[in-house]
């Protein structure tokens, strides 16, 4: 078995030789046995006995939290640096993946800017609350002078499907002795009664929803006007919704 021995000072001069010797069973170097301690080293790292920092760097190197990658910046100002950006990614990363954070806040470069924005948002939170909840009308009946028993004689069509969502009905001059009672009607057929009471001018405000359709037609009749003093000048006012 071959054996090749080289002394310190001429290893730069035999290295290549020595290396060409592949067959050879036993390398030595300065005394030293090269191949036997490489083999012993690839054996430390490659099975579960050795010395015990041996045993812990193959664990470290072959487990999942061993493998992890830990930024570390060459002094403390680089150290506090990287730990603020991993922050900033970390909350960029949750704000991403949440849906609550998702909402759009707009936001002006300036004081002015966002008293602008804000009061475009509560304009426009208005235009869609009116579109979205209609627009409360009005319509009046007048019957100027005192009053009379029977129907109006006046009718209000109705342009577009509708709810009539509150009537009232006024007196300037109160009756005397008696109230002052009528129906209201829709088509002829009564839906509501208002009464305004000896010595006062006002009916109370009547408020049970009304629905009615393009087409129909809406009249009032006089059923009592007052036993010693008629009431007079009536008005009786109508709020309704369309759709």
């Amino acid at each position: 078995m071959p054996i090749l021995k080289i002394q310190p000072n001429t290893i730069d001069q035999t290295a290549n030789y020595a290396f060409n010797l592949v067959d050879a069973n036993t390398v030595t170097v300065g005394g030293v046995d090269v191949i036997t301690r490489i083999q012993a080293a690839y054996d430390a790292a490659n099975t579960a006995t050795g010395a015990a920092e041996d045993i812990l760097a193959r664990q470290i190197a072959n487990t999942a939290s061993g493998n992890t990658i830990i930024l570390q910046g060459v002094n403390t100002t680089q150290n506090t640096n990287i730990t603020a950006a991993d922050t900033k990614a970390q909350g960029a990363f949750d704000t991403s993946n949440t849906a609550t954070n998702n909402i759009v806040i707009l936001q002006g470069v300036n004081t002015t800017q966002n008293t602008n924005i804000t009061n475009a948002d509560t304009k426009a939170q208005g235009a869609f609350n009116k579109a979205n909840t209609g627009t409360v009308l009005e319509r009046q009946y007048a019957k100027p002078g005192q009053l009379i028993l029977g129907d109006s004689g006046t009718k209000w069509y109705i342009a577009a499907n509708s709810t009539i969502t509150s009537v009232i009905a006024r007196l300037d001059t109160a009756p005397v002795g008696d109230a002052v009672s009528m129906a209201i009607k829709v088509n002829g057929t009564s839906r509501a009664t208002l009464t305004i009471g000896a010595t006062t001018t006002a009916s109370s405000l009547y408020t049970t929803p009304i629905s009615v359709v393009s087409g129909d037609y809406v009249t009032i009749e006089i059923l009592n006007i007052g036993s010693v003093t008629a009431g007079s000048n009536l008005v009786v006012t109508f709020t309704y919704l369309r759709g």
